[in-house]
């Protein structure tokens, strides 16, 4: 039994699907995604939760999803979570000051949460 753990989440990362665009190139060929992929797993092991955040859509997350119930990637992160970023101004443009962040908290952190957190 031990105190207080600490780990970092972080709740803003973009995917190749991103509309914004990532520096990893066409998201419909493997080997986009297998170079993210990678670096994710190489992230410091004090990172355990991120938001998948690629503006208005779900697909980015879906993909980092499947990789990691279907073929086990992604065993440094205990928990993924959609995030879909509204804007009130202009889209991408200079003015970055008007930005909504929605964390969706389903189902999956649900159960993260009783695994981890739930008394005996």
């Amino acid at each position: 039994m031990y105190g207080s753990a600490w780990h970092k989440w972080d709740l803003h990362v973009h995917t190749p699907y991103s509309i914004a665009g990532t520096n990893y190139g066409d998201p419909s060929k493997d080997e986009t995604w297998e170079r993210y992929i990678n670096d994710l797993e190489q992230l410091d092991s004090s990172f355990r939760v991120l938001g998948i955040n690629d503006y208005f859509f779900f697909d980015g997350y879906k993909r980092l999803k499947f990789e990691k119930e279907s073929n086990n990637r992604l065993g440094n992160i205990d928990c993924l979570l959609p995030v879909i970023e509204l804007r009130t101004s202009d889209f991408i443009g200079v003015d970055m000051g008007s930005i909504i962040m929605l964390y969706f908290l389903m189902k999956l952190m649900l159960k993260y949460w009783k695994k981890n957190f739930k008394k005996n």
